[in-house]
């Protein structure tokens, strides 16, 4: 947890690193959907690319996560400004069940999400090993922090 407040002190710091695919392609799109939601939903990677789109609920303030850690769902209330990140991507998505896939509407894989946030990540601090999960535990530490 100490690694990742070292990195990211403020929430404009964390949105330079959503920020930083090119939302000139429809993979950056994507990928600033789905670091949006690491960093401001806190969500497992195997939670994010199983994600549907009927998943999301915009007027609730909601994601639901089905099949979690220990086979179980639950709601994550999520601040609003990250349905902008989601809705864009929404308008641009092929079609598929995943709310997150390729280009050609395939889910995608684990390996890929760890790979495209080592890679963002480096670009902000190359010294640093930040990887999915430190995210996660971000928005942890911010929540208390914040309190």
């Amino acid at each position: 947890m100490k690694r990742v407040i070292e990195i990211f002190r403020t929430r404009e710091e964390l949105e330079k690193l959503v920020n930083l695919p090119n939302k000139k392609y429809i993979s950056g799109i994507r990928n600033r959907a789905i670091l949006a939601v690491l960093c401001y939903a806190g969500l497992r990677v195997g939670e994010i690319i199983s994600l549907r789109p009927s998943d999301v609920k915009e007027n609730d303030s909601v994601i639901r996560v089905n099949n979690a850690k220990w086979k179980s769902s639950r709601m994550v209330y999520v601040p609003s400004y990250l349905f902008h990140y989601i809705n864009k991507w929404l308008e641009v998505k092929p079609e598929s069940k995943y709310l997150f896939c390729s280009r050609y509407g395939k889910k995608l894989l684990p390996d890929y999400l760890q790979k495209m946030v080592k890679r963002y990540a480096g670009k902000i601090d190359p010294d640093k090993n930040i990887h999915p999960h430190c995210l996660r535990h971000y928005v942890e530490c911010y929540i208390m922090v914040s309190a």
